[in-house]
């Protein structure tokens, strides 16, 4: 992960120039990583409450890049317990596309807050749940996906495909690509391979899962579209064959695997 945080009022103007030059490096290398950029304690903190949950939280929730006390954000800034405005280059990782705190963003949260906090599906169907999965299937999604499941997380959606891909060929094996990532379960887990620090110590992983390269071809001259898909070919004849496979998994644009697209020849190829 790139280290992706730049403090507007740091100590001293110094301080930005190892993240500055570890942004530099992972664009050039498409795959830095915190470990190998560990861009620590340069925003400073004084909170007892920070270094308690740094203590008390599991290692894989507290391990982030900077030291800081996040209270409050907008738009693209993010800002500390500590008086500093940090401009946020992750978008939550994702997850806030259109800015902190975006104000329709907010009306609707606030909105429903007021009308109904939650509404479980074994009981009943919520109003904007009606009216979300009349969108989706009316002008949205192609004709021929015309069932929507919602779910809270990306690995919770991938457990559900599994179980489904399984389910409606009568096949049991799993292929994914190396760097991919798909989540931190139990069997999500067996699917990432962009780093072995979420696995150590996790074995024996959900079986039926086999693994193919990704092309990657800035990082090796022999890892092109045609060399994959020929690796690809190759799995499927030696170890788990197409009457065993009930699916492929693999991500259009490596994420922690290195930001890499997939090139339109190969998903092709996958087809």
């Amino acid at each position: 992960m790139l280290s992706t945080l730049a403090a507007r009022r740091p100590p001293t103007p110094a301080a930005l120039v190892p993240a500055l030059a570890a942004l530099r490096h992972g664009a050039l290398r498409g795959h830095a990583t915190a470990a190998e950029h560990p861009i620590k304690h340069e925003v400073p903190h004084g909170s007892q409450r920070y270094a308690l949950a740094r203590a008390h939280l599991m290692q894989g929730l507290a391990n982030p890049i900077f030291d800081v006390e996040m209270v409050r954000a907008e738009g693209s800034w993010i800002y500390t317990e500590d008086g500093l405005d940090l401009l946020d280059f992750t978008s939550g990782i994702g997850v806030t596309n259109l800015g902190h705190c975006h104000p329709k963003v907010v009306a609707a949260a606030q909105h429903q807050l007021t009308q109904l906090c939650h509404g479980a599906v074994a009981v009943g169907l919520s109003k904007p749940l009606i009216q979300l999965t009349e969108q989706l299937v009316n002008g949205i999604l192609p004709a021929a996906h015309d069932r929507v499941m919602y779910s809270t997380t990306g690995a919770e959606a991938v457990e559900n495909a599994i179980r489904l891909s399984r389910a409606a060929t009568g096949k049991p094996n799993i292929i994914c690509f190396q760097g991919g990532y798909h989540g931190r379960t139990s069997a999500t887990l067996a699917l990432t391979r962009s780093k072995t620090a979420y696995g150590t110590r996790n074995f024996p992983q959900m079986s039926g899962v086999f693994c193919a390269p990704f092309p990657y071809e800035s990082q090796s001259s022999g890892m092109g579209v045609k060399e994959c898909l020929f690796q690809l070919d190759l799995l499927l004849k030696q170890q788990t064959s197409p009457q065993d496979t009930a699916a492929m998994i693999i991500e259009p644009v490596l994420g922690e695997g290195g930001y890499v697209e997939a090139p339109p020849a190969f998903l092709q190829g996958l087809k």
